[in-house]
């Protein structure tokens, strides 16, 4: 995912990718993604604005994890911007403070002036916009913690507040 910035033509370049197994795999396997049933595209346009070339679009698609609370698979579906404006190296900063007005809903990345890399982008925003601990539903049970059984299909018996006998004399402890 890698752009020569003189290839960049004046009126832009739509960039409209699917992004494939090996890149999803990279990107969020170390999350529990089960990346064979995920799909996610991205739907951009690269433009040159002098020596700066700003990417506007979308990381759109559907991801499959585990519940936050049952490890059940959830379908997810994310949609998340990309608005990123690439300048010369060195320029990041005194970018940001110059148009910092302008520039607040972008990411300024570096440039070396002559490519455009956005794969580290894209597995950012994908990783950034997952949620941290998704549900299979709304009021999921979770996982008995005492046999670990599935609390949405079984009922086994377990109450929800077994206190740890070395943590028992704290309950006799009274807040003011």
């Amino acid at each position: 995912m890698r752009y020569k910035i003189r290839e960049i033509p004046d009126e832009g370049k739509a960039i409209n990718l699917v992004l494939d197994r090996p890149f999803l795999d990279e990107a969020l396997s170390a999350l529990g993604v089960d990346v064979d049933r995920s799909s996610v595209a991205v739907n951009a346009r690269l433009n040159v604005a002098g020596e700066s070339i700003v990417l506007r679009g979308r990381v759109k698609g559907k991801i499959t994890m585990p519940c936050g609370a049952c490890i059940e698979p959830v379908e997810i579906s994310l949609t998340a911007p990309l608005n990123v404006t690439f300048v010369p190296e060195g320029e990041e900063d005194d970018e940001r403070e110059e148009d910092s007005a302008v520039l607040d809903d972008f990411e300024v990345s570096p440039h070396d002036g002559q490519y455009i890399e956005i794969a580290q982008l894209i597995r950012e925003n994908l990783i950034l916009n997952l949620p941290y601990a998704p549900r299979c539903r709304e009021g999921c049970r979770g996982l008995c913690s005492t046999c670990g059984a599935n609390r949405n299909e079984v009922d086994c018996g377990h109450t929800e507040k077994q206190v740890d006998p070395r943590l028992s004399a704290l309950s006799k402890l009274k807040l003011s």
